[in-house]
């Protein structure tokens, strides 16, 4: 719905290799490929989701940049636990890669502190604060079944 709301047609979904991630991911393209077959219906321009995955046990610096960031891209979804959020953040900042050219959406279950710069980043405050801004969180609320 938001997507398709702020007509956002080229989305990078970035997972961490974790049937967690996974899962969601799978179900996210589920529901983009729904979305698309509606859109094509009424003539609207279809969202292109381009899916990346990294390993758990890498960090997101050694995985190197150009993997990962896609220039045609304008919203990021992060599918990773927080701290390869921060570093993913931190990374990005490195790029430049702030609103309003780009926009990232992460978990809203992180905690509250999640992106405040720790040993394994090098970016300070600031930095993150100017990729955070106008970011998104997303909560999951589990689908009711058998009720």
């Amino acid at each position: 719905g938001i997507l398709q709301y702020f007509e956002w047609n080229h989305v990078v979904i970035i997972q961490q290799e974790e049937n967690l991630f996974l899962q969601t991911v799978e179900s996210l393209r589920a529901l983009l490929a729904d979305a698309n077959q509606q859109r094509k219906m009424r003539g609207k321009t279809e969202i292109v989701a381009t899916v990346k995955t990294f390993r758990g046990s890498e960090r997101i610096s050694e995985v190197g940049a150009s993997d990962l960031f896609d220039e045609t891209a304008t919203i990021y979804i992060l599918a990773m636990y927080s701290h390869h959020a921060r570093s993913f953040i931190c990374e990005a900042y490195k790029m430049r890669m702030t609103y309003p050219r780009y926009v990232f959406m992460t978990y809203g279950w992180y905690a509250s502190d999640w992106w405040i710069p720790r040993n394994d980043v090098n970016c300070t405050i600031e930095n993150m604060e100017q990729v955070l801004n106008h970011s998104l969180s997303v909560f999951a609320y589990p689908s009711i079944q058998n009720v």
